[in-house]
């Protein structure tokens, strides 16, 4: 899945908490649910970023970042941001 970034990449450290208040419709990647599982075992267990592309208020972003825990709603990142999974476009290894 190819996507179209209209943001650069950037580190948790360099945002604040984004704003999720508007409905989304977006298209996740289908394997997502597996890509979450897999970061968050290289996040904790080996400190390894991933880059996440969403979807916020402003539109779509992508950062480089740690997942550090999963729920059925949010993930939960370095820094203490926490993004809804319905605001996930998709997860890569870095």
């Amino acid at each position: 899945m190819e996507l179209a970034l209209t943001t650069n990449i950037n580190e948790t450290e360099e945002i604040s908490q984004p704003s999720f208040e508007k409905p989304v419709n977006i298209e996740q990647d289908q394997n997502l649910e597996r890509k979450i599982a897999g970061a968050l075992l290289i996040g904790n267990s080996y400190h390894t970023k991933v880059y996440i592309t969403y979807k916020d208020d402003e539109g779509e972003k992508s950062i480089t970042t740690t997942i550090w825990a999963s729920g059925n709603k949010y993930l939960c990142l370095k820094g203490g941001i926490w993004i809804p999974l319905e605001n996930i476009i998709d997860i890569e290894l870095k």
